[in-house]
């Protein structure tokens, strides 16, 4: 392939929402302009993900598609006997087939050099690859443990299926053992998630602690988030300002949850120190100013709020699993933790000592490792490889 010709490819984007997933195929196409024309596949026009890329210039193909999640089996059977429209085959023939039609017409005096899959669990970019007759590269973000759905076919055959893409690419060490990837054709890339000039290290901190995530849910670790924060004890602690630390829960987050949680707070008499705040697009402010980010999620494929912590001089203390352990060395670039109490002992130590060394290594390391300027070079090799 000639160095200074652009190439065309189809970006698969089953998310709807602002996650991380989508936030950071963003930062991929930006950093793959003078390289790329891109073309986003999304399932609906009226979501937050089309926006985004529209405002990015970004050309939009919208069509509903069927993910492979689905419901566990009792569940699935009471949607399926109260809305009869969602039975699987019912489902494949009112989306994934109008579809593959829809694409099959849309692209087809297109020149398509390349299809990336940027999640797990969508089967769409297979067929394409096959149909067009173009190399599939499979993007893989999060761990393969999905709580209370199941993936349908089982997660053997998505195993089998992504191993025999032309390339996978897995965002860290830890999450490409979870899946069981072979080492052939296979890199392991961490997301961009900010230009190395985005960093700040604001030194005068507000007494705050910060939980963020685009939705809370307790998959994401908001109840250990709360429990932690109330057995570190810090809300009874006055500040150098003479003001007790709280705790800002960030995202959007339904009201019986938020009941949920308020209630676990109330338990240890903390309630009224803990904010919820609707989710943001700019959280450099709210990194920046916190004593420091709380992540106890289990699962994370690579963890982009923590990496956008480290960029913005927030120390990070977080669950000792996924790939958090890609980025986070204890005592060096963050904390880790394994228990709640665990938690509540690494908020203290952040409290009351001086954080400045963690938060330079941080920064080092997101500047290396994590910045948008190397990344579409890193990505830009896998794709040559499958031409």
């Amino acid at each position: 392939m000639p160095e200074n010709k652009k190439i065309t490819v189809l970006f698969v984007n089953p998310s709807t929402g602002l996650s991380g997933d989508t936030q950071s195929l963003g930062n991929l196409i930006d950093s793959m302009r003078d390289k790329i024309t891109p073309i986003v596949l999304l399932r609906e026009k009226d979501a937050p993900s089309y926006a985004y890329f529209q405002e990015k210039g970004v050309e939009c193909i919208v069509h509903r598609y069927l993910l492979l999640l689905e419901p566990l089996f009792w569940d699935k059977l009471k949607n399926t006997l109260f809305h009869f429209w969602r039975f699987r085959f019912v489902k494949w023939l009112r989306f994934e087939l109008p579809c593959r039609y829809y694409l099959k017409k849309a692209l087809k005096d297109r020149h398509v050099d390349i299809i990336h899959s940027n999640r797990s669990q969508v089967m769409i970019g297979c067929w394409l690859s096959k149909t067009l007759g173009v190399p599939h590269v499979w993007h893989i973000r999060e761990y393969p443990v999905f709580g209370e759905r199941r993936i349908h076919g089982g997660i053997s055959r998505l195993k089998k299926n992504i191993n025999e893409a032309d390339a996978r690419i897995v965002v860290s060490g830890t999450c490409r053992q979870g899946w069981g990837i072979k080492d052939e054709n296979t890199w392991t890339i961490c997301d961009a998630v900010r230009s190395e000039k985005d960093c700040c290290y604001e030194r005068e901190k507000n007494p705050y602690l910060l939980f963020l995530s685009n939705v809370l849910y307790e998959a994401k670790g908001a109840g250990r988030a709360v429990e932690a924060f109330a057995k570190s004890g810090l809300w009874r602690t006055p500040s150098e300002g003479g003001k007790s630390v709280r705790l800002k829960m960030v995202g959007h987050c339904d009201e019986a949850y938020k009941k949920e949680l308020l209630s676990l707070a109330d338990r240890y008499g903390c309630a009224g120190t803990i904010e919820f705040v609707p989710a943001q697009r700019d959280v450099k402010p709210l990194f920046a100013h916190a004593l420091a980010f709380l992540n106890p999620s289990i699962n994370e494929g690579l963890g982009r709020t923590t990496a956008e912590a480290m960029f913005f001089g927030c120390p990070v203390i977080a669950h000792a699993s996924g790939g958090t352990l890609d980025l986070i060395r204890n005592g060096e670039t963050g904390y880790l933790f394994n228990t709640v109490d665990e938690c509540a002992a690494r908020i203290r130590t952040v409290f009351q000592s001086d954080q400045e060394g963690v938060i330079i290594r941080a920064q080092q390391f997101a500047r290396e490792h994590l910045s948008v300027e190397p990344y579409g070079q890193r990505i830009m090799e896998v794709y040559q490889k499958v031409l």
